[in-house]
C-alpha cells in the first residue's frame, strides 16, 4: 500500500517536505484529493524554496477550486520558470475560476506558444468563448482538428462551440466524426442526441442518447439529455422519471430542474412542477432558462 508506505516515512521524516511530497502523490492516486492538499501544503511550509512543492501544491489547489491561494504561488514560480506550459496552463485555469476569462485567454495563448497540445487548445477555446469572442475558440480549435483528425475531445470541444453558436449542421458533424475516432465515446454521443433533439429528429436522438446513457449510466448530464429527448418523442412517464434521478444527481444544477418541471406538467403532474418551479425560482440564480420557468409558473398559477 503505497498510502501506508509514505506514511511511514513522513513519520520517520515529519519535517521533510519531500517525504510529504510523496505522501500527498500517493493520497492523489487513491482519490483522496483533500488530504492530498493537506499534505501538499505540509510540504511547501517545511520547505518554502522548493519549487516542486510549489508546483504540486498549485496543481492540487487548481483541482480544489481555490485560486484565491494558488495565484500567489503561480506569481512566485513565474520569473523561475518563464517557459513552463504547466504553470502558465494553472494561471490560466485560476483566471476562469476567479471569472477573469480574458485574463485566461492571455495565459492560455502563452501555454499554447510554449507547448502547442490539445488539452491547452481546448482550454483557450473555452476562456475565448467565455471571453465572448466564439470565432475565435472556432479558430483554435479548428486549425488544431484540422492538423490532428483523430484527436476526439477536441472535436467535442469543437462541436461544443458550434451548438453555442447555433450552427447545429457542423456541431452535428464534429460529434460524429468524435465517435468515429473513439468509438465509447459518452460525451460526443449525448451531444449529438442533443443537437438531434434540437435538429427535431428525435428517433436518431433516441439512439444516440441510450448509447450514451449505456456508456455513463451516473452522469446527470445524460440522464437530462435522455430525459429530454423521451418527452420529445412522447414518452413523458419515462422522460420524468430520468429528469427526477438526474435532478436528484445534480441538485444544483437549475437547467436539469426546469427540464424536470417540465416533464411533470407533460404528465399531469401541475403541483409538483409548481413545487419544484417555486423552488427553483426562490434561488435568485441566474441561468439561461430562467424566463421560460418563470413563463411557466404564471401559466401553472392561472390554471
Amino acid at each position: 500500500d503505497a498510502v501506508a508506505t509514505c506514511k511511514k516515512l513522513v513519520n520517520a521524516e515529519p519535517q521533510s517536505s519531500r517525504r510529504h511530497q510523496q505522501l500527498a502523490v500517493a493520497l492523489l492516486a487513491a482519490g483522496k484529493g483533500p488530504e492530498a492538499l493537506d499534505e501538499a501544503r505540509q510540504a511547501v511550509t517545511f520547505d518554502s524554496k522548493d519549487a516542486a512543492a510549489k508546483f504540486l501544491l498549485v496543481r492540487l489547489l487548481v483541482a480544489s477550486g481555490k485560486p484565491e491561494e494558488a495565484a500567489p504561488l503561480v506569481q512566485d514560480l513565474k520569473p523561475q520558470y518563464p517557459k513552463d506550459p504547466n504553470l502558465a496552463q494553472y494561471e490560466g485555469e485560476i483566471a476562469l475560476q476567479l471569472k477573469k476569462p480574458q485574463d485566461a485567454v492571455a495565459a492560455f495563448q502563452r501555454a499554447v506558444s510554449i507547448a502547442d497540445r490539445g488539452p491547452i487548445r481546448r482550454l483557450l477555446a473555452s476562456a475565448q468563448t467565455q471571453a465572448g469572442h466564439a470565432d475565435e475558440a472556432e479558430k483554435t480549435l479548428k486549425t488544431w482538428v484540422d492538423a490532428h483528425p483523430d484527436d476526439a475531445a477536441s472535436r467535442v470541444a469543437l462541436g461544443d462551440t458550434y451548438l453555442a453558436m447555433n450552427r447545429l449542421d457542423e456541431a452535428a458533424a464534429q460529434y460524429t466524426e468524435s465517435i468515429r475516432a473513439t468509438a465509447d465515446n459518452p460525451i460526443a454521443e449525448n451531444n449529438l442526441a442533443w443537437v438531434l433533439m434540437k435538429q427535431g429528429k428525435g428517433t436518431e436522438a433516441l439512439d444516440h442518447a441510450q448509447k450514451a446513457a449505456k456508456l455513463d449510466p451516473q452522469s446527470a448530464e445524460v440522464m437530462d439529455t435522455l430525459g429530454m429527448v423521451l418527452l420529445q418523442t412522447g414518452n413523458a412517464t419515462e422522460a420524468a422519471s430520468n429528469l427526477q434521478k438526474a435532478s436528484e444527481k445534480a441538485p444544483a444544477n437549475p437547467t436539469i430542474k426546469f427540464h424536470f418541471a417540465q416533464a411533470l406538467v407533460s404528465t399531469g403532474q401541475k403541483d409538483g412542477a409548481r413545487f419544484v418551479l417555486n423552488q427553483l425560482l426562490s434561488t435568485k440564480q441566474p441561468f439561461k432558462e430562467r424566463p421560460d420557468a418563470e413563463k411557466l409558473l404564471t401559466q401553472l398559477s392561472g390554471s
